[in-house]
């Protein structure tokens, strides 16, 4: 009769942790998600804030910025063109060696769109 007591209390005990457990888990996923919404939120915004991109003329050092950004995205092209010479970026980022902008020239900004979606920066040299 012991055994059958102690049985159920431990059975009881076992569930009722078990319980504990999902009812834990469930949480940490909610928690995990509303995280993950809360990051993609922030890094929207970071995005909107921190990139010039609703200037029409921008310096050197901001188009050696988004040079920088944009080479983590391949679906984004970045051209830059002064006097005459002119460089594509595609996944490079910038080397000072391979094609020099200076950081204090400043440059009118064209961009191509395919739907919503950034495809083309153009960056030429004002006079």
């Amino acid at each position: 009769m012991k055994n059958i007591i102690a049985s159920i209390v431990l059975s009881t005990v076992i569930l009722g942790l078990t319980m504990m457990g999902i009812q834990l888990w469930r949480n940490n996923l909610e928690l995990i998600k509303a995280t993950a919404e809360k990051t993609t939120q922030l890094e929207k915004l970071q995005k909107s804030s921190v990139l010039p991109l609703q200037k029409e003329q921008l310096t050197g050092g901001e188009v050696i910025s988004l040079i920088r950004y944009y080479s983590q995205n391949s679906e984004v092209l970045v051209e830059v063109s002064i006097d005459g010479g002119s460089y594509v970026y595609d996944v490079e980022s910038y080397d000072r060696n391979v094609f020099y902008i200076p950081y204090d020239v400043v440059f009118e900004k064209s961009e191509f769109y395919e739907g919503q979606k950034l495809r083309k920066l153009i960056f030429a040299k004002t006079n």
